[in-house]
């Protein structure tokens, strides 16, 4: 018999070990990297729309197109706010409104009031009604899901009073 040592090329550990790990780990990250690209110039292509749009509406003076369009490039948010997290608002020195809010710890995003313009007043007026819509519409979501699962009362069923 031929007794001879296997010799072991280090290309066989490439093709083994190496090839297989990226195929696992690199196809995904490139593909995530891929759909981040896409959507944010999908989201730049959509807001550049919109603001073409604004630019171009006969129906605006100057101003009410100078203020929608610096609504529609505001970004001061580090992260969309639902009103469910919303603690409360706070009015600082009528410029700044500071929103506190609570996302599994409590923290504050502030806006510039500045940033809207002429429609200050409006932002003031609006955001707490909003609130207070949301928070109303909570409440009574959560009263109808208690009633729906509490275990029927027993006089309600034999029809005694």
């Amino acid at each position: 018999m031929n007794e001879s040592p296997q010799q072991f090329s280090k290309l066989g550990f490439v093709k083994t070990i190496v090839v297989p790990a990226l195929t696992i780990f690199l196809i995904p990250a490139i593909s995530l990297a891929f759909f981040w690209h896409a959507q944010a110039r999908y989201d730049a292509d959509i807001r550049e729309s919109i603001l073409e749009k604004v630019r171009s509406d006969p129906t605006l003076d100057e101003l009410q197109r100078a203020e929608a369009i610096r609504f529609l490039r505001y970004d001061g948010w580090s992260q969309p706010l639902a009103f469910k997290h919303v603690v409360s608002f706070t009015l600082h020195e009528s410029v700044r409104l500071q929103i506190t809010y609570d996302r599994e710890k409590v923290a504050s995003e502030w806006i510039e009031l500045q940033e809207f313009g002429t429609e200050q007043t409006a932002i003031l007026n609006v955001v707490p009604k909003y609130h207070a819509r949301s928070a109303t519409a909570a409440a009574h979501h959560a009263e109808r899901q208690k009633t729906q699962l509490a275990p029927p009362n027993e006089a309600a069923l034999t029809g005694e009073a």
